[in-house]
């Protein structure tokens, strides 16, 4: 039997490139899967439960509380929840540098 799922809204999977900063040096890191109240971060960043970090991808930045970390992922909980244009940001494909729009 399954065990219900203790988030309220359901996380998009999506593999885009981020910034952590935790007060040290900035951390490259990926977000897994996002919803407006939380992320799934995988990255080699030294983050802790509790610590607070600030998380910028896709063209918008968040404060965010590491709410459990197991090996090199992590889920953080936003302070601020995303806007749904963050989230469409979040969303989209990452295009590389010179590609088309």
């Amino acid at each position: 039997m399954a065990t219900p799922s203790r988030r309220s809204e359901p996380r998009l999977k999506v593999f885009q490139p981020a910034t952590l900063h935790t007060g040290g040096d900035p951390a490259r890191v990926h977000v897994l899967d996002v919803s407006p109240r939380g992320a799934l971060v995988h990255g080699l960043a030294q983050v802790a439960p509790g610590n607070l970090m600030a998380l910028v991808c896709c063209g918008w930045t968040r404060a965010a509380n590491v709410a459990w970390k197991t090996d090199k992922r992590f889920g953080v909980r936003f302070v601020e929840p995303l806007s749904s244009g963050e989230i469409s940001a979040a969303t989209s494909i990452v295009r590389k540098r010179g590609d088309p729009a």
